[in-house]
């Protein structure tokens, strides 16, 4: 039940049973050919109407042209499924298994191009979305309401679909208020990357180790979490200094060279990107931290370590690759 992948196929199913009759209901075409375009038209909306929470709460986008990607795909699918289970009944008669599943392996591929092409189009997707667990539930029950008004045609579903969409409205300026009232920061638990943001109100100052760090990997792993907080960077992304001082906090990022200890104070927070063992009891002593924050790009020998020299001396250690993301007020 928890599979993403489950859950998209349970609630498309159901919205093609529930809802493509009531959408395909709204206009009986006299051509055939055009009364076929209108079926798989009403296909497409009615899976795109129940899978579209799902697909913003997870994947924090909006897939514009679906109606286009479905026009494709479906009557694809249509030919690919039973190509499928053909290559499997011949699966005895070698020429004809390989005959069949060479049709099969070309519609495949050229399914994947066009996707492909569809996706790459300009405005292609409204990107950065982003709901809450309350959201999508009140979201399913506002769709849940208009269905069951298509069924019964009782006007209470739709004042109930109303009042649904004001909590809905209302949430949302509640979350909006709030957004611009935070302050924070993060330190972000996606592999291969070292980033940090101190987040004042609809602001970000990001830092980063651009030469680890690829814009694909920012916008899957940290944008869905900069979009739920409604803000944006407003610097260039600056290299991961040493040293960090922002919304009053002291960050030390100890890299590979300790020179700097020679010079340091109590810190708020210590970030360990250096990949070494050595003299970390004079380190944690000349730091004093508030807390020790473990790189997710560290070995795990290395992350053993200070996490036991931590909680041998007192310590608080944060495991960035398994206690997840470090999120803290400021």
């Amino acid at each position: 039940m928890l599979d993403v992948g489950f859950q998209l196929s349970y609630v498309a199913v159901a919205g093609i049973i529930l809802i493509h009759p009531q959408v395909y209901g709204l206009w009986k075409p006299k051509w055939f050919v055009l009364d076929k375009l209108w079926s798989l038209t009403a296909v497409s909306i009615a899976a795109q109407v129940a899978t579209f929470p799902l697909g913003i709460y997870y994947f924090h986008q909006f897939p514009n042209y679906f109606l286009l990607s479905n026009w494709i795909v479906i009557p694809a699918v249509s030919v690919i499924l039973p190509m499928g289970m053909l290559m499997i009944s011949f699966a005895w008669l070698p020429e004809v298994y390989v005959f069949i599943e060479l049709i099969v392996y070309t519609c495949i591929r050229w399914l994947g191009k066009l996707i492909s092409w569809i996706s790459e189009l300009p405005m292609s997707t409204v990107s950065q979305l982003e709901i809450s667990m309350i959201e999508l539930l009140v979201i399913y029950a506002i769709i849940s309401s208009l269905v069951a008004f298509f069924f019964t045609r009782r006007f209470k579903m739709v004042l109930i679909a109303l009042g649904l969409g004001c909590i809905l409205q209302t949430s949302r300026l509640s979350e909006s208020v709030r957004n611009t009232n935070q302050n924070l920061m993060t330190m972000y638990s996606a592999p291969g990357l070292d980033v940090m943001d101190f987040v004042r109100g609809r602001s970000i100052v990001s830092y980063m180790e651009s030469e680890s760090t690829s814009e694909k990997q920012i916008q899957y792993h940290i944008s869905p979490f900069r979009s739920a907080l409604n803000a944006t960077v407003v610097n260039d992304s600056s290299s991961l200094q040493t040293v960090c001082i922002q919304n009053g906090l002291f960050v030390l990022n100890l890299k590979d060279s300790l020179e700097i200890l020679s010079e340091m104070k109590a810190v708020d927070i210590l970030h360990i990107q250096a990949r070494t063992i050595q003299r970390v009891d004079q380190i944690l002593a000349l730091t004093e931290p508030e807390v020790v924050v473990l790189s997710p790009n560290l070995e795990w020998k290395v992350r053993s370590y200070w996490k036991s020299k931590c909680n041998k001396l007192g310590y608080v250690c944060h495991d960035l690759k398994n206690d997840g993301a470090y999120v803290r007020e400021t």
